[in-house]
């Protein structure tokens, strides 16, 4: 149900806003810890986006699923003319044991949310609650994107095969940074995140079996990063 404010304006949507999250804080810390005791690798993560979708159907936020293969899509439409505000988190988790000794720690051999995917699921799926209580105020939309496969190659390239940025005109990304102090954050204008990438380096020099005595192009090809 859409909230209805009075006319004063800026410290009654803060009130708004931070009743709202109230109200939810614990839904979502449940939610983030569900999918932190079952993470999936790139490409497999059918189980979490499968909560994802339910979580969105449960907060009445239209949605799309098997997008980008296995990826997930809401949409807030706004009430009044608007750009479109893209936000989004990736869900997939890395292929290590997990031995923290949490009491939500990995039920899978081998699978760890390592990189706190988890708790950006959670945030983005927290953001989609609040944001759909106040879409009579929203002018323009919001779509909320839930990507998979960011920690390998494809996630993002295939969500953009199926469409996902046609007409936005903003986007917002997050990840977690635990030396941020509870309750603050940073941002950054323009690219923010970075990108893991392969690549192949030829040296051209004399070989020879000790490194010290060899070329410097030797020495060179030899030397930690």
């Amino acid at each position: 149900m859409a909230e209805k404010l009075s006319h004063s304006g800026v410290n009654d949507l803060a009130s708004l806003l931070a009743a709202i999250v109230d109200e939810n804080e614990a839904r979502f810390i449940d939610i983030r810890r569900r999918i932190h005791e079952y993470p999936e690798i790139a490409f497999e993560e059918v189980r979490t986006a499968a909560l994802v979708a339910e979580t969105l159907a449960s907060l009445g936020i239209e949605h799309q699923t098997g997008v980008g293969r296995t990826g997930v899509v809401g949409h807030i439409r706004g009430k009044r003319p608007g750009p479109t505000l893209l936000i989004r988190a990736d869900m997939d988790a890395l292929p290590m044991q997990e031995e923290t000794g949490l009491a939500y720690a990995s039920k899978i051999a081998n699978r760890m949310h390592a990189c706190g995917h988890d708790l950006h699921t959670a945030t983005v799926l927290a953001v989609g609650a609040v944001l759909k209580r106040l879409e009579d105020r929203l002018a323009g939309n919001v779509r909320l994107i839930f990507q998979p496969a960011e920690e390998a190659a494809g996630g993002a390239k295939e969500m953009i095969a199926d469409g996902v940025m046609e007409g936005v005109d903003m986007a917002l990304s997050l990840h977690n940074r635990p030396e941020i102090p509870v309750g603050q954050f940073g941002i950054v204008h323009g690219y923010a995140n970075a990108a893991v990438d392969s690549f192949d380096i030829t040296v051209h020099g004399k070989g020879g079996m000790r490194p010290v005595l060899t070329p410097p192009s030797i020495r060179s090809s030899s030397r930690p990063s």
